[in-house]
Order: structure tokens, then C-alpha cells, then sequence
């Protein structure tokens, strides 16, 4: 019996440790890492472009090359995909910050492509990858294709394609196959959604992708249409269950790690193709039969947000200048112990990096919250944004139960890096001279006092002055 209560005990105090250290003020976790000069790990953008053959740099898609050079500032360098020589870690540091991957044709990468392992742990350290597949082929790479799956998403078989009766290109259509989609913003999550016009649909020919339920930090960024599936285009009829239907069809997906580093998969490289970025007439046929015409596709400006997403230049969020104090002592921040029922005010700066501009912007949200937390939450809190002052606020009142409590945010969107930080600090109990003397409440009890005093005197005086008569024989 002795020895139970013993490891309870031990039990008990080891839980309450780790649940109080982690995390405490400075001690934030699961975060973009942020170096010495302020800025995120991969500001250099140093980006390695691997290709199978030269032609797609200076032909196919050099508008493409061109608005990542000149447009989001990234420093490109290329190499062929079967290339021997290439290293994405040196002296144990990456070589490169991101790595862009248009080689679906290639089946066997050189140099450290070709290791599964080297690539995780590009993404593990906070790197970014991106891969492009091909509907002809598919995706030859197998060391590819399992990065796929241990991120995440599950890609159709080779020479299959997405297929949408109703939602087509008559112009750019292979054979009556119907696989050149037309996609409205309605089709695109997270990325660009407020940029895309819609009257600049998104074109697409390509493989259809499945996300893994198990896995939350994968989100489809481009998906197809209610009526879109993935199969083999050859075959004349559907015969077995499509991989994917509906809008569970992924045409682009991607991966959010925990630490910041981002995996995005296309299964169109001709979605960033010159042809149908300057594709200037689209008929698209729809499922009521009509014919709507567009004027431009909108590949460019969704390639434009794409790579801003997956490249981190934009979705990384920090914390700064953490302050909590008194309302009624606003020159002394960061007290490690408070009173219950005193009323507080904390604010913290949420910033959003800009990698265009190559410096952090105040991010403005209304669905931030505090809470503080005793295993539990006593109080939580909606943060309001200080235009003037470019800082989150807010006030509230120390509940009353004392011990040791933390500030907590815990911010988790879609798109966005996660935000999680604390400080901890004690609530303890009023002290004896601490305590209101004379409570409303509490008059009636007061007025009893007082009422029984003058009784019991009047009765001294009675009793005192008052002589009993004596009865006469």
C-alpha cells in the first residue's frame, strides 16, 4: 500500500512539473524559427530548380521562372534532375531554402533527390519542397511518390487524369477527353482566394490526388468540381471505383509541419505552363450546357500566390513585445505574481512576414484569443487590434482561486504557421489588511451588534436603578 501511494504521489508531482514548465516565458515551442537578425530561417530564398531537361527553363516555362525571379525575388539556381552532384545539406546546414521539383519524367533523381530520408529531413528543419506531376506520365519517381505519402497525399496511378464532363475547356480539350478543367475561385482554398478573379478561371490538365484523413495539417488548395473524378481517360467506361470523386478530388495540395516548413504537390505541371498562362480565349462548357466565355485565365495570379505560400513568403507568424500589468499600475510590466480579483491588461504584437518586402507587417485577425489557465482555463478571452499602436489588447479580472497560472495563446489556422507562447505567472490570496473592513452586505450583522450593546445596557440600567418592593407581613 505504501509502495501505490508512493508512485501515485511521484506520479502526481512529475504531471504537475511538466504541465507548469511547458511552457514558460521564453519557452515557446512548435514556431517558425526565427534567427538571431529577426528574421525566419529561409529569408535568403535560395531556391534549387530541378528539371528534365533545359528546355523547360528557356520554352515551356519561363514565365514562370520569370515571375519567381522578378516578381517574389527568389534566387533561382537549376540543375537536371538526374544531376549526381547535388547536395541539399553541407556541414550539416541546408544548402538551399526551398526546392522545386519539375522532373515528373525522371525516374531515378541524382544525389540526395534520390534519398527519401534527405528530403524528410529538408522539411523537418524547416525547409520547403514543391513537385509538380505530369498527366502523361504520372509521377516516375518512387522516392517522390513516398515523400507524397509520408506527407500526407495519397496520387492517383499513372496515366490516369481528372475528369469533368460538365466543367471543360472546348478549345484546349485533348481528343473529347474532356481533362482540361475550368476552375472558379469557388475551387480554391487558402491560397489567393481574395486575389482570384472570376472572370479568371484557373485552367487545369492534370493527375487527381487524395488527402489522408488521419493527417490534419494537409489542406487542399485547389480541388475539383462537384462533378469531377479521376480515371484513366483510354478507357471508354468506368469500371472500378475512381481514387478519387466529387469535391474530395485534390488537384493541388500541400503540408503545413508544425515547425513552418510547407510541402505542396501539384498534379499539373502544365498549370504553370506559358500555354495556358497566356491562354487569352476560354470557352468552357458548364452543366447546365451553356458555353461561358473568358477573356483571360487566372494561372499567372494563382501561380503568383502559390509559390508565395509554399515558399514562405507569406503565412509565417511571430509574437513580440509581450507585456502584462495592473490597470491600476501601468508602469510596472511583467509582475511574476498578481492578487485575486485584481483587473489586468495584456497585449502582444502578432506580426506576418512579408518575404517581397523582406520584413514583418502587423497581422490583423479578429479570432485571437487569451486564455489563462490553471490546468484549465478560469478566463478566456477575445484580443482586440490597436490600429494606433499595432499591438493586440486585452482586460480582464483575475478570477478567485489562487496558485499558478499562465497567459496562454494557442493560435492554429489554416494557412498559417501556428502561434504558441505563455507566460507564467502566481495568483495569490489577500492579504489580512488586504480585506474591505466594512462590507454592505454585511450591515444588518452590524446593526445586530450594536442593537444587542444598547439592549443589554438599558437592562444593566434597569436592573441597577430599579428596587423590587417588599411584601408587608
Amino acid at each position: 500500500m505504501k509502495r501505490t501511494s508512493l508512485a501515485l504521489s511521484l506520479y502526481l508531482l512529475f504531471t504537475l512539473t511538466f504541465l507548469f514548465y511547458l511552457p514558460v516565458r521564453g519557452n515557446e515551442f512548435n514556431e517558425v524559427e526565427i534567427l538571431s537578425n529577426g528574421k525566419p530561417l529561409n529569408y535568403q530564398n535560395r531556391v534549387l530548380v530541378v528539371l528534365d531537361n533545359l528546355d523547360m527553363k528557356n520554352n515551356l516555362y519561363s514565365k514562370l521562372f520569370s515571375l519567381l525571379s522578378n516578381d517574389l525575388k527568389l534566387n533561382l539556381e537549376f540543375k537536371l534532375a538526374n544531376d549526381k552532384s547535388i547536395q541539399l545539406f553541407k556541414y550539416g546546414d541546408a544548402v538551399y531554402d526551398h526546392l522545386l521539383i519539375f522532373a515528373p519524367k525522371t525516374k531515378q533523381l541524382g544525389g540526395d533527390l534520390n534519398s527519401l530520408s534527405k528530403l524528410l529531413e529538408f522539411i523537418d528543419k524547416g525547409h520547403n519542397i514543391f513537385v509538380a506531376l505530369q498527366s502523361e506520365v504520372g509521377l516516375q519517381s518512387t522516392v517522390l511518390r513516398d515523400l507524397a505519402s509520408q506527407c500526407g497525399v495519397e496520387v492517383d496511378d499513372n496515366q490516369t487524369n481528372v475528369i469533368d464532363h460538365f466543367n471543360y475547356d472546348l478549345n484546349l480539350d485533348r481528343n473529347g477527353k474532356h481533362t482540361t478543367l475550368v476552375l472558379d475561385s469557388f475551387n480554391v482554398n487558402v491560397i489567393g482566394s481574395k486575389t482570384l478573379s472570376k472572370n479568371e478561371p484557373v485552367l487545369y490538365d492534370g493527375l487527381g490526388m487524395r488527402l489522408k484523413e488521419k493527417n490534419n495539417l494537409v489542406i487542399s488548395i485547389l480541388r475539383g468540381s462537384s462533378t469531377s473524378y479521376s480515371y484513366n481517360p483510354n478507357e471508354e467506361r468506368v469500371q472500378n471505383e475512381p481514387l478519387v470523386k466529387g469535391r474530395d478530388t485534390v488537384l493541388v495540395g500541400g503540408l503545413q509541419s508544425r515547425n513552418g516548413g510547407r510541402f505542396v504537390i501539384s498534379g499539373s505541371i502544365d498549370l504553370f505552363s506559358n500555354k495556358l498562362m497566356e491562354t487569352d480565349s476560354i470557352n468552357k462548357f458548364n452543366v447546365n450546357g451553356d458555353i461561358i466565355k473568358y477573356s483571360k485565365s487566372g494561372n499567372e495570379k494563382f501561380s503568383k500566390e502559390l509559390f508565395k505560400w509554399a515558399f514562405q513568403l507569406k503565412g509565417l507568424l511571430r509574437h513580440n513585445n509581450v507585456h502584462h500589468y495592473l490597470v491600476e499600475d501601468q508602469n510596472k510590466t511583467q509582475p511574476t505574481m498578481y492578487r485575486v480579483s485584481q483587473e489586468l491588461i495584456y497585449t502582444v504584437q502578432i506580426q506576418e512576414w512579408n518575404g517581397i518586402q523582406n520584413e514583418w507587417t502587423p497581422y490583423k485577425a479578429n479570432d485571437i484569443q487569451l486564455d489563462f489557465v490553471m490546468l484549465h482555463p478560469y478566463q478566456r478571452v477575445n484580443l482586440e487590434f490597436d490600429e494606433k499602436n499595432n499591438y493586440y489588447k486585452s482586460q480582464f479580472k483575475v478570477p478567485d482561486v489562487y496558485g499558478v497560472f499562465k497567459f496562454v495563446i494557442d493560435y492554429r489556422r489554416e494557412g498559417y504557421s501556428q502561434l504558441i507562447f505563455s507566460d507564467q505567472v502566481t495568483v495569490r490570496p489577500m492579504k489580512i489588511n488586504e480585506f474591505e473592513r466594512f462590507i454592505p452586505a454585511a450591515y444588518p450583522y452590524y446593526l445586530s451588534v450594536f442593537v444587542m450593546m444598547g439592549a443589554f445596557v438599558i437592562f444593566i440600567i434597569v436592573f441597577t436603578f430599579t428596587k423590587d418592593k417588599q411584601k408587608s407581613e
